[in-house]
């Protein structure tokens, strides 16, 4: 199903992964739902910064790493063919790994543009998690996303010695942005005036 709840159950990866089965032919369905999504998007000029299968690692809570490291990188594989095949060019694939990436679960820079993971950790910069997703992905040239957080961190700390250099975060929302107790005005007036940080308005027209 579409739900949050849902998305914590268990499937038959090895049906899900099998072409014809019904586990699989419900799945490519919602596949064809994003994709006609995407087209419209595409067709409107707007790029997407794609994060399909959240929080992935090692016996994961979310169906998609409930299976093996290899069934999980067969289903991205088959979605990004999938998405191939009907004519999205608009997105930027972002492999969003929980505060525990895995080397094992990398399908590879062929069909991954941007790497990340996130926390709710308050050690701002992040830097253990900067640096234990360069070590999943192998490769110091692969860009690295603090997708989820729920503390806004300081630029200043990120880019000191490049200590976690991540090339756009994320701040959750409600209980995290308008929660004066996680993040003061002032915490994220510095992350977003910082003059290494750049704001989704000074961003070129893609």
């Amino acid at each position: 199903g579409d739900s949050y709840a849902s998305s914590m159950e268990t499937t038959d990866m090895a049906s899900t992964l099998t072409p014809g089965s019904s586990n699989y032919n419900v799945m490519v369905s919602r596949f064809d739902k994003a994709a006609n999504g995407l087209l419209q998007l595409q067709t409107a000029g707007v790029v997407v910064l794609w994060a399909p299968f959240h929080e992935v690692q090692s016996n994961g809570w979310f169906w998609w790493a409930k299976g093996s490291a290899d069934q999980f990188k067969q289903l991205w594989n088959l979605m990004f063919t999938h998405f191939a095949s009907k004519g999205v060019k608009n997105t930027i694939w972002l492999l969003p790994y929980s505060g525990s990436p895995s080397a094992a679960h990398y399908p590879g820079k062929n069909v991954v543009d941007f790497a990340g993971s996130d926390t709710y950790g308050d050690s701002q910069p992040f830097a253990s998690n900067y640096t234990r997703t360069v070590s999943a992905v192998g490769s110091s040239t692969m860009p690295i996303a603090l997708h989820e957080t729920g503390y806004v961190p300081n630029p200043t700390d990120m880019f000191n010695n490049n200590r976690a250099p991540f090339v756009l975060f994320s701040v959750w929302c409600n209980d995290w942005v308008q929660a004066t107790s996680k993040n003061s005005a002032a915490d994220l007036r510095q992350a977003y005036v910082n003059p290494l940080t750049i704001t989704r308005g000074q961003l070129p027209k893609f």
